[in-house]
């Protein structure tokens, strides 16, 4: 049986693949640099055009939070100019992506 954070990642995965995205999940073995669990680039339309937007995506069991490794990623990459966020539910995922200007807000 999947875990909360399991559930979590199949959603994020397959919204991602819906969206066309390109993402890599790494399998954490104890070598080279500390990453979090979603490394993508989403599409957007711009000017007429199709661009990518490199978005590192954290997912944690509910009430959890990043870890000190996971968060310096997150600055890293949001430091280099990417998007990044972490969430801890689908509904928080849905929203970090329409505040980043991803997809569009959520309907009420």
């Amino acid at each position: 049986m999947k875990t909360e954070e399991g559930k979590l990642k199949d959603r994020v995965k397959l919204f991602l693949k819906q969206l066309g995205a390109y993402y890599h999940m790494s399998v954490p073995v104890g070598y080279g640099r500390p990453t979090v669990d979603f490394v993508c680039c989403v599409p957007q339309w711009h000017n007429g055009g199709r661009i990518g937007r490199f978005v590192a995506i954290e997912t944690k069991a509910p009430g959890n939070e990043p870890t000190a490794n996971q968060w310096k990623v997150l600055n890293e990459t949001k430091e280099a100019g990417g998007i990044a966020f972490w969430c801890d539910s689908y509904e928080g995922f849905l929203l970090q992506m329409a505040a980043s200007g991803l997809v569009p807000p959520p309907s009420k």
